[in-house]
């Protein structure tokens, strides 16, 4: 299946490499610029870049979806196509956060645990002590589970793209049941295309 992807993607950027080359350019400038300035302002503009991050990013993929599909699309376009559905984006991850919640809960408690551990062995002086090795394994565990569970949501944006008026809750739950047996899969398709990096 990565085989035929690869082949896809080729074919589909068959005379817009260039055009895929500079379009990812001048996103990764412009995104590191206005995060390099914000993060000038203490507080306020690492909090600014956060909010506008993701619905940058998501204009961004906007853009790469039109050109694969031979949409007209220009090179500061992810501005209008990340904004304009501002909201939206929002929407999404906030309701991947809440199908997040529990593995990250348990990431939480698994480093509060591991805080705790470490303070009483130094206090103490002795070895590595029980709660510090039980929120290691927790954290190990943990970060499996979310990893794992994230991957369900890895189409929410696509989906969101190509059903705008659809609401948060579903495109996220859309995303869970198109990714339902197919995490493995996601997992090993980036790998495959180590070599195009």
């Amino acid at each position: 299946v990565s085989s035929q992807i690869r082949a896809e993607a080729r074919n589909s950027l068959t005379g817009k490499w260039g055009k895929a080359a500079l379009l990812t350019l001048v996103f990764g400038v412009i995104d590191y610029l206005i995060t390099f300035l914000l993060n000038l302002v203490p507080m306020v503009g690492g909090l600014i870049s956060l909010v506008i991050t993701p619905v940058l990013a998501f204009g961004f993929l906007v853009s790469i979806i039109k050109l694969k599909r031979s949409e007209e699309v220009g090179y500061i376009d992810f501005f209008k196509n990340g904004f304009n559905q501002f909201g939206k984006v929002w929407g999404v991850i906030g309701q991947t956060i809440l199908k997040m919640i529990l593995p990250i809960v348990a990431i939480i408690i698994s480093i509060i645990l591991i805080a705790i551990g470490g303070v009483s062995t130094v206090t103490s002086g002795e070895g590595m002590g029980f709660l510090a090795i039980l929120g290691v394994i927790l954290y190990i565990v943990s970060l499996i589970w979310a990893i794992v569970k994230g991957f369900s949501y890895v189409l929410a944006q696509y989906i969101l793209y190509d059903n705008p008026d659809m609401d948060s809750k579903s495109i996220v739950e859309k995303s869970e049941e198109l990714m339902q047996g197919h995490k493995w899969a996601w997992f090993w398709l980036p790998i495959t295309f180590i070599g195009w990096i």
